[in-house]
């Protein structure tokens, strides 16, 4: 609401009206209103029979929503049986956005900021589809990123858009970190190992599949104690890296969490003197 009408009732908007229009008169309440002061358009506040909640035509009562709807319908038909028809509008729109550029980017930004999860969905689907007709679409786009990627500057581009969006917003990033933490609890143990491991500057990484070649050269046995840690485990660094010890896969054991607890940050040599196993 803001403002008032020629009736002096309160002018009318609709929150879920995206789209751009050229309007003649206020936003007002009632066809009859809309016809009296000659506007095209009028808003009640109440959804039509399809549920939209928007402006409505003020001379048929129609809502503009289901109107553009089945206008879209109608244009999708028309362009599959008349490709003639449809590669004239394609080149008007060509014309349009060459005349004017800023005008069209102007409206997208628009509409994309309004329907961000549309859009999102829409593009999913799309994406689901064009994979379905070409198979080698993923190995093409995946080039075209690794080609990209090493480009430093375009990495580097590429982090401070990231650091700009979780310094606007972080909760999303932080809920979408611990849905993958949750469902990928192997990878996300490894990113945190290596992040250590890179804070430490210690030399070296290592992948989830590194540990699992470990866990079977184990024979899934802890390296301590001989216990099965087929259920849950801990991976160790046999030279600790806070005393100079590497990140890489040949450092690297699966312990039992009590074993794994009791060495701590001892060396390998240390440890076993502790427990008895050398003098």
């Amino acid at each position: 609401m803001g403002g008032k009408n020629a009736f002096g009732g309160e002018i009318y908007k609709s929150a879920n009206d995206n789209r751009r229009r050229s309007l003649i008169g206020p936003w007002l309440p009632t066809q009859k209103m809309a016809k009296a002061l000659g506007a095209k358009h009028y808003f009640t506040g109440e959804p039509c029979f399809n549920g939209h909640t928007t402006t409505r035509f003020a001379s048929n009562a129609a809502c503009m929503k289901c109107s553009s709807d089945k206008r879209n319908e109608l244009n999708k038909l028309r362009a599959a049986i008349d490709p003639e028809w449809k590669e004239e509008r394609n080149a008007k729109r060509r014309e349009a956005y060459a005349a004017d550029p800023s005008k069209s980017r102007a409206l997208n930004k628009e509409w994309i900021a309004a329907n961000g999860n549309q859009r999102r969905d829409y593009t999913r689907e799309y994406m689901r589809m064009r994979r379905a007709e070409d198979p080698t679409l993923n190995e093409r786009a995946r080039e075209i990123m690794q080609e990209k990627r090493s480009d430093p500057a375009y990495i580097e581009a590429e982090r401070a858009r990231d650091r700009e969006r979780y310094a606007a917003d972080p909760l999303p990033y932080r809920e979408k970190s611990k849905r993958y933490a949750k469902e990928n609890p192997e990878v996300a143990a490894t990113h945190a190992r290596n992040r250590r491991a890179m804070l430490k500057a210690a030399d070296g990484t290592h992948a989830p599949e590194d540990v699992e070649a470990i866990l079977k050269r184990q024979k899934y046995k802890c390296g301590e104690c001989g216990t099965s840690i087929r259920k849950s485990y801990h991976v160790d660094h046999i030279h600790p890296l806070s005393k100079g010890g590497s990140n890489w896969p040949h450092n690297l054991q699966c312990l039992c969490s009590t074993c794994n607890l009791q060495k701590s940050d001892f060396d390998q040599v240390e440890y076993a003197k502790r427990r008895g196993r050398l003098i």
